[in-house]
């Protein structure tokens, strides 16, 4: 074999081995890029691994919210149709007892409508409300409209938890044959403390006592906003903060009872003008309205006139 023949292979043999080099060079570089590639995927992996960890956790906590709202719906849906069958054996009652008391009494005509009226302004009132209490009284909320709202519900008073009492009117004096006649019951004899258009934040769980309150207070000058619970009324308060003169709020609600609501509201605003109203008559409920900061304290049932009284005097006092 000549020098030129053994130069050809020798180049033929140095190719070769570049491009074995080269080619295991690309092959290495690729698998490189490959490692650097799946350890990002693991990474960003992790990340919603955090991520999926809590959405789940929200996702079961959401659930055992669900669940517990369902079993309270279902027991205030039992408890709501044991109060309505309450409702109407009470209503059966009043009726029948209504209808003895005009069989037995000597002094009514049963043809004589006129036998049954009143002969004084407080005995009229005292009728109506004596006959509205008994027809509601299997009710929890015992929404009663009256003539312009005059019983919001039932006919307790109104204590205190700061400031004076709320004015009461005076006891009807005893009706005697010197006293004049009254040929036709008049039932609005009150004059009631009226709003100038103040806006109040009305808030309760009862859709009837909502309802109710409202249209007494907007048949007395107040302007209304209604919330169904505590987040609703801090979501309203505080769009509305700069208008809103009073909180009227139930102490007893879901979602967030009304001490916490008052907290809130008392964080947002330390000048806030806050009336609590429970069912529970306690003085544990009213030390604790008293604690945060509350106003006044209104029993459950109460009437129109202690409401309205109780808002004339917060808006007013000093």
């Amino acid at each position: 074999m000549t020098t030129p023949q053994l130069l050809v292979l020798l180049a033929v043999v140095v190719v070769a081995v570049v491009l074995v080099w080269l080619l295991v060079r690309r092959s290495a570089a690729r698998k490189d890029g490959a490692r650097a590639e799946a350890a990002g995927l693991r990474a960003q992996a992790e990340g919603v691994a955090g991520t999926l960890a809590g959405q789940q956790a929200f996702a079961e906590q959401a659930e055992d919210r669900a669940h517990v709202a369902q079993a309270e719906a279902d027991r205030l849906a039992a408890e709501a149709s044991g109060y309505r069958e309450t409702v109407e054996v009470t209503r059966d009652d009043h009726r029948s007892l209504l209808a003895r008391a005009d069989e037995v009494d000597p002094d009514v005509d049963a043809s004589d409508e006129a036998g049954r009226r009143p002969m004084t302004r407080a005995e009229a009132r005292q009728m109506r409300e004596e006959a509205e209490r008994a027809a509601w009284a299997g009710s929890p909320a015992a929404p009663v409209p009256g003539a312009a709202g005059a019983a919001v519900m039932g006919r307790d008073e109104g204590v205190a938890v700061r400031g004076p009492a709320v004015e009461e009117p005076e006891p009807a004096q005893p009706w005697s044959e010197e006293s004049p006649a009254v040929e036709e019951p008049v039932a609005e004899d009150l004059v009631l403390p009226r709003g100038n258009d103040e806006l109040v934040l009305l808030v309760d769980d009862e859709a009837a006592v909502r309802e109710i309150t409202r249209q007494t207070l907007e048949a007395y000058g107040y302007r209304v906003l209604l919330a169904a619970d505590g987040v609703e009324a801090v979501t309203l308060y505080s769009k509305h903060q700069h208008e809103i003169a009073l909180v009227l709020t139930d102490m007893r609600m879901p979602v967030m009872d009304g001490s916490t609501t008052i907290q809130v509201l008392m964080k947002m605003n330390p000048q806030v003008r806050i009336i609590a109203a429970s069912g529970i008559n306690s003085n544990s409920s009213i030390a604790r309205a008293a604690g945060a900061g509350v106003r006044q304290f209104l029993p459950k049932p109460y009437t129109a006139e202690t409401m309205l009284r109780a808002l004339h005097h917060v808006l007013n006092e000093r």
